[in-house]
């Protein structure tokens, strides 16, 4: 039998399983998490085999290997010098590794180091706090305190002039949610120019995955008519990152 055919069988077991009323679900509970989590891994992968040159996608095991890359073929000196910026620093880690990696330019963390502002997945509101600690960062990292909403206007506001000079180079999106992620494209979003390149944290492949980071990127896309193409993931994970190619009516 096909491996295609076997995947949408096993699919269609999953889907019938999680939604038919008349099968006994409590003998299945224990296993409904796991069982969701193959199912989103099935989504994933069908979306991503779907997108136009995924042949040519670059596929990492670790993450420190997908930033590696990522910065090491799109955002090398020559490349790009427009705004750096991550939304969800938490610890420090990602900005960290990804801040040494181009030690010439300000990398610019927002977090309101209070945890995500309402629940996502198997997380409630609050996950992820810091409570109000700020992480120690490298020497070319500014972080920028506080909710999304209120500080991205002060920030576009004091950068204007830059950002409608150089544009963003990069935007590292560790939102999670999709009111945060709304939020950063919202602001931020008129900035993208061809060659920019936008890393997802949490883009695919965990249950409901459609519904947050991917659906405000999607829904951002289409209203702006802007094109891109995937060029990096992590295998099994659920990082991606895409570069812009042209934008529309931003």
């Amino acid at each position: 039998m096909e491996e295609s055919r076997i995947k949408d069988l096993v699919k269609e077991a999953i889907i019938e399983l999680l939604t038919d009323p008349n099968i006994p679900i409590q003998e299945f509970k224990p296993h409904l998490p796991h069982t969701a989590k193959l199912l989103s891994h099935f989504t994933s992968a069908e979306y991503l085999r779907s997108t136009p040159g995924f042949d040519g996608i670059k596929g990492c095991w670790e993450r420190g290997d997908f930033y590696d890359w990522i910065f090491g073929n799109h955002l090398t000196s020559s490349q790009a010098n427009g705004l750096f910026a991550e939304f969800g620093v938490a610890w420090g880690t990602t900005i960290n590794h990804m801040s040494a990696l181009r030690p010439d330019v300000t990398f610019y963390g927002f977090d309101g180091f209070e945890g995500i502002p309402e629940p996502w997945y198997n997380n409630p509101a609050g996950s992820y706090t810091q409570n109000g600690t700020l992480p120690v960062v490298n020497k070319n990292v500014e972080l920028v305190v506080g909710w999304f909403d209120q500080s991205l206007p002060k920030f576009t506001e004091v950068h204007g002039d830059f950002l409608r000079e150089h544009g963003v180079s990069m935007l590292h999106v560790d939102c999670d949610i999709y009111s945060s992620t709304v939020t950063v494209l919202e602001h931020l979003g008129k900035f993208l120019r061809p060659g920019s390149i936008v890393i997802f944290d949490e883009y695919w492949n965990y249950q409901n995955w459609e519904k947050h980071e991917h659906k405000a990127w999607t829904e951002f896309c289409l209203a702006n008519e802007v094109s891109y193409k995937f060029i990096a993931y992590t295998v099994g994970s659920v990082q991606a990152a895409v570069v812009i190619e042209s934008v529309g009516s931003i």
